[in-house]
């Protein structure tokens, strides 16, 4: 399988996609403001080291950047634990949406799904053998030829007449 095909296959992302413009340029925005930010402390005290050398006093600067290292510690650990407190937050939301909306709405047809058990389950009698040999068997070796490729569900139940939304 070439990288090419692999990516076809297995990789979704939008942002290599044709179109998207306003995603690709959002991204790359982002990146570019994320890269200034990192490389700003460092531009910061090594620039008056590097071009005004009369002007620093060499020890001075040193204490500066101590200093500036010290406040991005904190500003770092200030920013984790505000990350981890959302990401908690974002939990318990997430859960409790989980616990009072999911839970009681019927998210699925129960005679798509049937459809999709009985094709399912003649699908893979077909192709691996009938269910009650399948289950007594302790090791199973399946020829190349009758792998699932990924998307083999997905075209049965177009066939079916029950395809996935």
């Amino acid at each position: 399988m070439g990288n090419k095909e692999f990516k076809s296959t297995y990789v979704e992302d939008f942002f290599y996609e044709k179109g998207h413009a306003g995603l690709k340029m959002k991204q790359i925005c982002i990146t570019i403001f994320a890269w200034l930010l990192f490389f700003t402390p460092f531009v910061l005290v090594l620039f008056p080291i590097l071009f005004f050398k009369q002007e620093v006093i060499v020890l001075a600067a040193y204490q500066t950047a101590a200093r500036m290292f010290r406040t991005m510690g904190i500003i770092f650990s200030v920013a984790i634990i505000f990350i981890i407190v959302l990401f908690i937050i974002l939990t318990y939301v997430n859960n409790a949406r989980y616990e009072k909306i999911l839970n009681k709405k019927i998210t699925f047809n129960e005679e798509t799904l049937a459809i999709r058990k009985l094709a399912v389950e003649e699908f893979v009698t077909e192709r691996f053998g009938d269910k009650k040999t399948r289950e007594s068997q302790k090791y199973i070796s399946i020829p190349g030829d009758k792998n699932l490729d990924v998307t083999s569900y997905r075209d049965l139940y177009e066939k079916k007449g029950v395809p996935l939304k």
